[in-house]
């Protein structure tokens, strides 16, 4: 595509250079309503404008100059804004007159001229026959049928002098005159010029429509802004170019020469805002889109104008344009030239077309004023610019595209090792799923053979406790009637004293299988309690009085301490008191005798009931607390040595408490004393109304 944008861009330079007369001699311009063409050349130095002074008679017909005192206006260019007598002539008819002096050329080819463009409507006369029209020239605007544009006229054959009289009136625009002067050349010459731009404007209103619609398509499919802007702008430039020369010519009579002019005002302003639009689209590094909006909505107003309030405000509008335009040219030029220098795909061509187009303007009005011979250039250029864009656009895709291969094949790359890393990780996976479930079933064997052995430690346990039992009560029993003599005396005071040491013993070796089988039945989940509404000061005043050491009974050491009105609460009688009596059997254990002991019972914020065991012994540091609610376990302490234990109590009050739902808490400091608190939670606590029911 964009070798085919350089070869069409190369095929217009070249058909340029094919019908563009090389320059020669100044061509001859009118003055004072005459021009000599005698001695000009048009077989080798081509067509020549008409352009300069022609005579000028406001409010007459061609007929009705004779002997009338013409004025002097400039061809082209608008006619004056009062007639002889100082009325306005703003609208009205006129004519103008031109004596021309030709080559003398009786057997050689016939002379022709383009007529040129007028505001509204003309007829052309040669030694007094017409040889052109256009419309119908009127005095009044009911009779004026306004048809502006140009058509080739031929001149009388073998004829030296000729005396043109141009008839033009004007009741469409605020002022007439004459927009493109005529041009004087062969008629092989002119002819093929104008079919030479008719062909051009052709292809470029079809280049347009056709470009229009497929990126109106391609906008549709893919959203993107540059594909809408450039359709806009193809649709607005084949529009431009069906309304101005040459093709104008056959949109007059299907919507008349004053439509004509409304719409074609409105596409020429509409063309510089959505050509900026694309620019900076397409070059946001080097034209900024903050000054799209602002050109847009004066663009929309312009056009706006132009439609409702006829030709003139369009032409106003444009006019108003040529203030701010050579800015907006200088800003372009040089973002142009910016992109080129940083190699931004489609600004070589884009610039290029920028500045043929630009060249083209300039040429043709030049051209119009007479400084330069030649053919007209804007459909070229127009044609050029539009090569250049749709070249700049598919540079753009182009661009992208080779951008989205050069990511798809990185993505396809980084795929490839995307998927070898997921196998690698995958197989590594894979290992460590199977070591896990080789662990899993190692942990289930294990958790299994614990089980086992954990049911097999209780009935064994329960068991052994079982067995022991019955011959301690025996050895209690005994060493009971031996310390009493009761079948007689003993003779020695040690045996007493010997069989006070067997009851002791005996004693204690029962209080700790007592507490195995508890243990037992609690981690065997065989303690099924009996939860009933229990009166917690009774239990703890009962608990006190069998709570006892060798050395002293809890009865004797423990201050009660009871909150009034403690509302009852819903839990196991037996367990309560074993809680209590282990607690304070603790703390007698660890408590000198010069210490205290306190017993205490409340309710909590939460409504739930505590009980709380503390006492001023030797306490614990903090790291030694869990050590003391482990089974089995004391703490390592002198004093605690000297009392017998199997560090059961603790653990089996913990599980008691939290067989009820509750939990214990322990704090304890070395050498002030220990608390121990049991919180029954909230559910346990029996509201009063319940009770008394």
């Amino acid at each position: 595509m964009l070798w085919a944008t350089a070869l069409g861009v190369a095929g217009v330079l070249v058909a340029f250079a094919l019908t563009h007369a090389p320059a020669g001699p100044a061509a001859p311009r009118a003055h004072d309503g005459a021009i000599d063409l005698s001695q000009w050349s048009f077989a080798q130095d081509g067509s020549v404008s008409l352009a300069g002074e022609w005579r000028f008679y406001a409010r007459r017909w061609a007929s009705e100059i004779e002997g009338a005192t013409p004025a002097t206006v400039s061809v082209p260019g608008l006619w004056p804004t009062a007639d002889q007598n100082g009325a306005p002539m703003g609208q009205g008819f006129a004519t103008y007159a031109l004596s021309l002096e030709l080559p003398a050329m009786p057997d050689g080819p016939q002379f022709a001229i383009d007529t040129g463009y007028y505001y509204s409507t003309y007829r052309l006369y040669a030694n007094g026959e017409l040889i052109a029209s256009s419309g119908n020239p009127a005095a009044s605007a009911a009779e004026e049928v306004a048809h502006a544009y140009s058509q080739v006229a031929v001149l009388p054959v073998g004829v030296k002098a000729v005396e043109l009289r141009l008839e033009l009136s004007n009741h469409l625009r605020n002022v007439g005159g004459s927009f493109v002067a005529p041009r004087l050349g062969l008629r092989s010459a002119v002819a093929g010029h104008r079919d030479l731009i008719v062909t051009l404007s052709i292809l470029l209103v079809g280049a347009m429509l056709f470009s229009a619609s497929y990126f109106f398509v391609v906008f549709a499919l893919s959203r993107e802004s540059e594909s809408l802007w450039f359709a806009v702008f193809a649709a607005l430039l084949g529009l431009r170019t069906l309304l101005i020369e040459p093709l104008a010519t056959n949109a007059v009579p299907v919507i008349g020469q004053d439509w004509v002019w409304r719409v074609d005002f409105a596409a020429s302003i509409l063309l510089l805002p959505t050509a900026y639009w694309f620019f900076a689209l397409n070059f946001p590094n080097q034209i900024a889109r903050r000054f799209g909006p602002p050109l847009a909505g004066l663009g929309f107003v312009g056009a706006l104008a132009s439609i409702v309030l006829g030709p003139d405000a369009g032409a106003l509008a444009i006019k108003a344009c040529q203030y701010f335009v050579p800015l907006l040219i200088v800003y372009l030029t040089q973002a142009f030239v910016r992109a080129v220098w940083q190699r931004e795909a489609g600004a070589g061509l884009a610039f290029a077309g920028w500045l043929l187009s630009a060249s083209a303007v300039v040429h043709d009005i030049l051209l119009d004023v007479g400084f330069i011979t030649g053919i007209n250039l804007i459909p070229f250029g127009f044609l050029t610019f539009f090569l250049c864009l749709s070249g700049t656009l598919v540079a753009r895709y182009s661009d992208a595209f080779r951008r989205s291969e050069e990511l798809s094949q990185s993505m396809k790359t980084r795929n490839v090792d995307l998927e070898a890393a997921v196998a690698e990780r995958t197989h590594e996976l894979s290992d460590k799923i199977e070591e896990l479930k080789r662990s899993k079933a190692e942990l289930e064997r294990a958790r299994s053979e614990a089980v086992s052995a954990n049911v097999a430690k209780s009935r064994f346990l329960a068991m052994m406790s079982h067995e022991l039992r019955t011959p301690l009560n025996s050895i209690l029993g005994f060493s009971d009637i031996i310390q009493a003599e009761t079948l007689g005396p003993l003779g020695d005071k040690r045996y007493g004293e010997y069989a006070g040491h067997i009851h002791d013993s005996g004693s204690h070796l029962l209080n700790l299988i007592g507490d195995l089988l508890d243990l037992s039945r609690i981690e065997a989940g065989k303690v099924n309690l009996k939860l009933e509404s229990l009166d917690i000061t009774e239990i703890c005043e009962s608990a006190a009085r069998h709570a006892a050491t060798r050395e002293r009974r809890a009865s004797d050491a423990v201050t009660m301490a009871f909150q009034p009105d403690l509302p009852a609460v819903r839990a196991d009688q037996r367990a309560v008191t074993q809680m209590i009596i282990n607690l304070l059997s603790n703390a007698l254990k660890f408590t000198p005798p010069e210490g205290r002991i306190t017993l205490a019972a409340r309710t909590r914020a939460d409504r739930g009931v505590s009980i709380e065991v503390a006492d001023t012994g030797v306490g614990m540091d903090a790291d030694e607390i869990p050590k003391a609610l482990a089974l089995f376990s004391q703490v390592d302490d002198g004093h605690a040595r000297k009392h017998e234990g199997t560090g059961l109590g603790l653990p089996i009050v913990k599980s008691l408490i939290e067989l009820h739902g509750g939990t214990l808490s322990l704090e304890s400091e070395k050498g002030r004393g220990t608390i121990v608190r049991l919180d029954f939670p909230p559910q346990a606590t029996v509201r009063r109304e319940t009770e008394a029911a």
